[in-house]
């Protein structure tokens, strides 16, 4: 909202205009720079168990380098059985500092990718999170056929399942 004022002094009317009394004209809201801004992953290896998590923390700077407060931020998990924590329920917004930290979680032992939006700008920087399976508390194996032959050959599968999900993993062997 612009404010004038008008002062008489002397016969001279000089006019101001000026937002809350600051000097120049209002340079409008600070830009979110894609390169500058950050995107933080620790650690970077966690067990994909659904509940141990890395912590993702999103940094919104400017142009040159100053944090960017109250801003919205998506972030974006490429890979299955990822999420982000806690689920969403609104925008996340960077706080004074200009960060916004959220967790993820997967049950899937793979890479994940986590990329971040800042008010629609994509930062330029990644982060990659390896989820690794838990370890094996149980082994179970199968014969085929029921009945062997001695002296044959035959074939077993064996199955190793992991401690929080008891996933199998299964495999062949002869």
């Amino acid at each position: 909202m612009t404010r004038w004022r008008a002062v008489l002094a002397l016969g001279i009317v000089a006019v101001h205009a000026g937002c809350g009394g600051g000097s120049g004209p209002d340079p409008g809201p600070t830009l979110v720079d894609a390169t500058r801004s950050s995107l933080l992953a620790t650690p970077t290896v966690v067990v994909a168990d659904g509940a141990t998590s890395a912590t993702l923390i999103a940094t919104a700077r400017d142009a040159t380098g100053a944090p960017v407060p109250g801003r919205r931020v998506t972030f974006t998990v490429r890979g299955a059985g990822g999420t982000i924590q806690p689920i969403p329920t609104g925008d996340r917004v960077t706080d004074p500092g200009g960060a916004v930290t959220a967790s993820l979680v997967s049950t899937r032992a793979e890479a994940k990718d986590v990329t971040v939006e800042v008010d629609g700008v994509p930062v330029a920087q990644h982060a990659t999170v390896t989820f690794t399976p838990g370890e094996a508390n149980s082994l179970a194996f199968a014969a085929a056929p029921a009945a062997a032959i001695a002296g044959g050959r035959d074939t077993y599968s064996q199955w190793m399942a992991d401690s929080v999900l008891a996933r199998p993993f299964p495999s062949e062997n002869s």
